[in-house]
């Protein structure tokens, strides 16, 4: 028997010996089955009942896939800093990310109330390393380094902060 949208149970399948089917809901509606058995003499069961499940509507596709087929999605290039040390006037920083990265790495520190400074380094088998020269005025603040790698065929873009003393 079948109830549709919590309406009564109707039969579906009347005196069936058949041990399985399939059925077709229409979308945006709900089933409800139950089912009993008789065996050869004659004795039924009691219902035995499942459900609702409501069929919903197909997925509209999207309009371009995120990723081509066979394509994976660009790792983490793992972009850390392992050094910051201010000294004479001097901001040596120090980094690496996943060995096999390419390209550069660039950065920008700023103190309050003064002018941004940035730059670049290339990459090295993982490791980059720069050294940022801070003008007298800004020498005794913190300011907050920005670091950013933006990626390549294989490792996806991947920006870190860190505020220094």
């Amino acid at each position: 028997d079948i109830s549709t949208d919590a309406g009564p149970y109707t039969a579906w399948l009347p005196s069936t010996t058949m041990t399985s089917a399939t059925f077709s809901g229409a979308p945006g509606h709900s089933y409800a089955f139950r089912v009993r058995a008789t065996d050869a003499l004659g004795n039924g069961s009691a219902f035995v009942a499942c459900g609702p499940t409501t069929v919903g509507f197909a997925a509209v596709p999207p309009a371009a896939p995120l990723s081509p087929v066979g394509q994976p999605l660009p790792a983490s290039p793992h972009l850390s800093l392992s050094k910051a040390l201010r000294s004479h006037g001097r901001l040596v920083i120090a980094g690496h990310l996943a060995s096999r990265a390419t390209g550069r790495v660039s950065w920008t520190f700023t103190t309050h109330g003064h002018r941004a400074l940035r730059g670049h380094v290339a990459i090295s088998h993982g490791r980059f390393r720069f050294v940022i020269r801070v003008p007298g005025r800004s020498r005794r603040q913190s300011g907050l380094l920005r670091v950013q790698y933006s990626g390549d065929h294989s490792y996806a873009p991947q920006r870190i902060a860190r505020r220094i003393r």
